[in-house]
């Protein structure tokens, strides 16, 4: 059945939430062609946005605080003073305690050095938090669908990621032009699956719809939830 403009199957996807941790340790660069290689295969027009470098420091360990201060000039050296940061420092236990969250605004072009520049710096053992490093990004595309029209808002899916040397997340909004589960669309879960690099999980399929106030919902695709 042909999707209206109220009711959308869409597929959520975390990695985490997936026995497949197929891009939690590849690395920045890596993890980014994963993505983007399957995105060059199900979609078209796909605009790269916001691509942000995020710096993650909390520390109460003298090591810690060091490297941290080490690692955040080396980011300001480089791409300058941070875009935006929250940060808090306080003694906490009788120690001093670094919190901080520098990130940094980044042009597409930056972006790909960027990522190069992220595994260059590795895990950073010496910090405790994870991942101290990453860099964020999202894409807008349209899938290769003879029903769906590039451009068309309503039919827009969408992708999120943070890419790090050592935990990579992919998050999916996936439109797909099925408003039921039907055999066209179990057909069209089969081939996506084909070349999705993640297994998709039937409970993480959404169909969205609208009540007769005009609000939204969402039910499972795959139960009568």
């Amino acid at each position: 059945m042909n999707t209206s403009s109220s009711d959308r199957v869409y597929y959520t996807l975390y990695t985490k939430d997936s026995a497949d941790q197929s891009l939690r340790t590849k690395g920045a660069v890596k993890s980014y062609q994963i993505v983007r290689d399957f995105l060059e295969k199900v979609a078209v027009d796909i605009k790269l946005n916001n691509p942000t470098l995020m710096l993650g420091l909390w520390e109460t360990k003298r090591e810690g605080i060091a490297e941290a201060k080490r690692v955040r000039q080396l980011l300001i050296d480089k791409y300058g003073q941070a875009t935006h940061t929250t940060h808090s420092r306080w003694l906490f236990s009788f120690q001093k305690h670094i919190e901080e969250y520098p990130s940094w605004e980044l042009t597409n072009i930056e972006f790909e050095d960027t990522l190069k520049y992220v595994d260059g710096l590795g895990a950073l053992p010496k910090l405790h938090y994870r991942p101290p490093v990453s860099v964020s990004v999202s894409f807008d595309f349209w899938l290769r669908h003879p029903d769906i029209v590039a451009g068309d808002e309503e039919t827009k899916s969408s992708l999120w990621a943070f890419f790090s040397p050592n935990s990579n997340t992919a998050a999916l909004l996936l439109a797909t032009p099925y408003a039921e589960v039907s055999d066209e669309f179990i057909s069209f879960r089969a081939n996506f699956q084909k070349e999705c690099p993640i297994p998709l999980l039937d409970k993480n399929f959404y169909i969205r719809k609208l009540n007769k106030a005009g609000e939204e919902y969402y039910r499972h695709a795959f139960t009568s939830q």
